[in-house]
């Protein structure tokens, strides 16, 4: 499934899926800008000034989901 930037093309400075903890969903609902996109290390996000929440690097809002550590492995996928 390609999302986003995906579609876009603008993929290049972004890591592969599987090494990211966390990816931006801002506007995946398609409210009429087109989504973030952005996926990254935690490193990578930054906080609010409150410190309180994690903001996306790219779109600045506070819209960005952990990846869960408990990734299925893409070959069980392909033998379902």
């Amino acid at each position: 499934m390609m999302i986003g930037s995906e579609q876009n093309g603008d993929t290049k400075d972004l890591p592969q899926w599987a090494d990211c903890d966390f990816f931006c969903i801002h506007d995946y609902a398609g409210t009429g800008t087109s989504p973030c996109g952005w996926r990254g290390r935690l490193l990578d996000a930054r906080n609010d000034e409150s410190g309180t929440k994690l903001l996306c690097p790219r779109c600045g809002c506070a819209t960005i989901l952990r990846i869960p550590l408990d990734r299925a492995d893409p070959s069980e996928a392909q033998n379902a």
